[in-house]
């Protein structure tokens, strides 16, 4: 029997000690519970289809790539951690909470009263903000930008203010404040420690 640490998202199994804060999906895994199983095989990170040694899956549409030639999904584009130094291959991303938490993120963070948003992030945003909606805007990368998109939220996403249009990824720079529905308000910082 091992402990593992199994993603609520996409069931993906990390050894107990090698448990990242964010499965590669999105989803925290900060407040998941370990789990005993019968030394099962956790997910591998690194696919060997084909043989080919090297190759990474991508998290969001499971296709087989080579990040030495593709440094993102050739199909959707998502960033890819390195699957040698397991580092982001883009700038970090902090976020600067109104209740005085930082957070960094590195792949995709979701803001929303439900899952895929943390539980910890739904869990405060359900007692104190509840114009946001549930699932309200997501922070990704798009061609080694940082970006945000609204999720056709009800009460809308804004950039300095201005509110940006549903679906669409905008990017971001360093200072931007974004605000989600009324008043959770974040200031992000880019590529800065």
């Amino acid at each position: 029997m091992s402990q593992v640490i199994i993603c609520p998202g996409c069931k993906k199994k990390y050894p107990f000690s090698q448990v990242p804060l964010d499965c590669l999906c999105g989803y925290s895994l900060e407040d998941v519970s370990p789990s005993w199983v019968d030394d099962a095989p956790v997910s591998p990170d690194v696919a060997t289809q084909g043989g080919e040694i090297g190759m990474v899956e991508c998290p969001d549409c499971e296709v087989s790539f080579n990040p030495k030639l593709n440094a993102n999904c050739p199909q959707c584009l998502p960033v890819v951690i390195n699957p040698t130094v397991r580092e982001p291959t883009h700038p970090i991303v902090h976020i600067h909470w109104p209740w005085g938490e930082l957070e960094t993120f590195t792949d995709r963070i979701f803001i929303g009263r439900d899952a895929p948003a943390s539980a910890r992030l739904a869990a405060r945003l359900e007692s104190q903000h509840l114009n946001v909606s549930r699932r309200h805007a997501e922070l990704i990368w798009v061609d080694n930008q940082c970006c945000v998109r609204d999720l056709n939220s009800t009460n809308g996403t804004f950039i300095n203010g201005q509110r940006i249009s549903p679906q669409q990824a905008i990017p971001l720079k360093n200072g931007n404040k974004l605000r989600f529905a009324a008043s959770l308000e974040v200031t992000v910082q880019i590529g800065e420690d």
